[in-house]
């Protein structure tokens, strides 16, 4: 049952950064694009709290498997950070999907060190 509980709430938080990036998408979507200065401070903001909620779940779950979820999202970012920084839509649309994509990174580093912490400290114990 526990098992369950952590691939359900892996799938919200893989839905909920992909929500993220649909969101991104909407504000950039205008041609030509207008972001202000207000919506691009919310939805940063957002993505920084949602990867602070993320890297502390990842520290209190061992053994979490969130990558193979996160994968999708994460690269959904990076293309979207490689298209804004070569078509240099816009300034804002270019710091939102920077820090997304530099957030998704780093939750990923995350669950890698704590996996290899994981793999470490199990060969130690055995």
């Amino acid at each position: 049952m526990k098992k369950l509980l952590i691939v359900c709430a892996n799938g919200v938080i893989a839905i909920w950064f992909f929500l993220l990036w649909c969101k991104m998408m909407l504000l950039s979507s205008d041609m030509p694009i207008n972001i202000t200065y207000d919506e691009m401070k919310s939805i940063v903001l957002t993505i920084l709290v949602s990867t602070i909620i993320t890297i502390l779940y990842v520290k209190i779950i061992p053994g979490n498997n969130l990558y193979y979820l996160l994968l999708f999202p994460k690269l959904l970012w990076g293309f979207s950070m490689t298209q804004s920084l070569i078509y240099n839509y816009h300034e804002y649309d270019t710091i939102i999907t920077i820090t997304g994509f530099i957030c998704s990174a780093l939750i990923f580093l995350v669950l890698f060190l704590d996996e290899k912490r994981t793999s470490v400290s199990s060969k130690i114990l055995s």
